[in-house]
C-alpha cells in the first residue's frame, strides 16, 4: 500500500497488543493495519484460501477520516490490497463510521428507528453472517427503542445517552457491550460518529463504496426527517422490489447511484421493477392484447 502512495511503511511499535502499523497517503493521512483477535487467520496459495493459526494474519485496516471525494481514493486502496493478496473470510466484517456531529437527540432516535424497521430485510440483502449477528452486529434492542421513542421531541443527548447505556453510563469505555450491535450508538457518545457493524468485509471495492453510500444515506435521512414509526417492514414474496424502493426514498436514485443500487440487491430474489407479477396489471394487459 506503501507503493501505491509512494511513500514507506512505518512500525509504529505505539502497541504491544495492536502491533500496529501505518502508511501515510499523499494528504498526510494515517492508514493503519492493526492486529485483531476476532479474526480466523487466512492466506491464498494460488486460487485456494486455507487457515493458518499465524497471528500475524489477523488483520484489520482502520482508515482515516474520508471525505465523500475521497471514495476513488479508498477503492484503490482496496484493489491494491486484493492484487497484493490479501483475503477475507466469514470472521471478517466492514465497520463504515459516519461522522455524527450534525445529529440531534430527534436524528439519532430516528436513525434507530429506521435500523430497526429495515434491519431484517437489510441483513437480507447484506447477507450478514449469522455468528456475526449473535456477537459482533446484533439487531436493535426493542425495550431500548421503545422508551428512546417515548422521550418528547426537547431531550437532551444526556437523557438519550442513560437510555442507550440503560442506566449506568458506559461512554468513556472502549469496549462498552453495547457497541456490538449494527447501528452502534456508543461510537457517537465515546468518539463522535455512528458506526454501522452490520456490513460483510469485501475486497470488491465497487461493493465497499455501496456499503458506504447506504451508511451515509440512512444518516442524512435520519437528520432529514422530521419523524419515524416503530414499525417492521415484512419480507415479502418479492423483496427485491421493496428493499429497492426504500433505498430511492433514501434518495440513491438515478445514473450516479445505480452500481449502488446493483451491489446492495444482488443477494434479493424478485423483480426489482414490479412489486407484484406483471400479468396482473391492466395496464400492461391492455399494451400485449393492442400488440398481438
Amino acid at each position: 500500500m506503501a507503493s501505491l502512495f509512494r511513500t514507506t511503511a512505518v512500525h509504529s511499535r505505539s502497541s504491544r497488543t495492536y502491533d500496529p502499523w501505518e502508511v501515510t497517503d499523499n494528504e498526510g493521512k494515517t492508514w493503519r493495519f492493526v492486529y485483531d483477535s476476532s479474526i480466523h487467520g487466512s492466506h491464498r496459495i494460488g486460487r485456494q484460501q486455507l487457515a493458518i493459526g499465524d497471528s500475524a494474519y489477523k488483520v484489520e485496516m482502520n482508515s482515516p477520516k474520508l471525505e465523500y471525494r475521497e471514495m476513488p481514493k479508498l477503492q484503490e486502496v482496496v484493489r491494491t490490497l486484493r492484487h497484493a493478496g490479501a483475503v477475507v473470510n466469514g470472521s471478517c466484517g466492514m465497520h463504515v463510521h459516519v461522522d455524527a456531529s450534525k445529529h440531534t437527540p430527534q436524528s439519532l432516535k430516528n436513525a434507530l428507528s429506521i435500523m430497526y424497521s429495515k434491519e431484517d430485510i437489510l441483513f437480507k440483502a447484506l447477507n450478514v453472517n449469522e455468528h456475526r449477528v449473535e456477537r459482533w452486529c446484533q439487531k436493535v434492542r426493542e425495550p431500548m427503542l421503545e422508551k428512546i421513542r417515548k422521550l418528547p421531541t426537547n431531550t437532551t443527548m444526556e437523557r438519550l445517552r442513560r437510555e442507550w447505556y440503560e442506566g449506568s453510563d458506559g461512554s468513556y469505555e472502549h469496549y462498552n457491550w453495547t457497541r456490538y450491535y449494527a447501528l452502534n450508538l456508543h461510537s457517537v457518545f465515546y468518539r463522535g460518529t455512528l458506526e454501522w457493524r452490520c456490513f460483510e468485509s469485501t475486497l470488491h471495492a465497487g461493493k465497499v463504496r455501496a456499503n458506504i453510500t447506504l451508511a451515509l444515506a440512512i444518516s442524512a435521512q435520519a437528520i432529514n426527517q422530521s419523524r419515524t414509526v416503530m414499525r417492521k417492514t415484512e419480507i415479502s414474496e418479492n423483496p427485491a422490489f421493496t428493499f429497492r424502493t426504500f433505498l430511492l426514498r433514501l434518495g440513491l436514485i438515478g445514473p450516479e447511484y445505480k452500481n449502488v443500487r446493483e451491489h446492495l440487491l444482488s443477494n434479493l430474489p424478485g423483480d426489482r421493477a414490479w412489486r407484484y407479477d406483471k400479468a396482473q396489471y391492466p395496464s400492461l394487459q391492455n399494451r400485449r392484447n393492442q400488440e398481438r
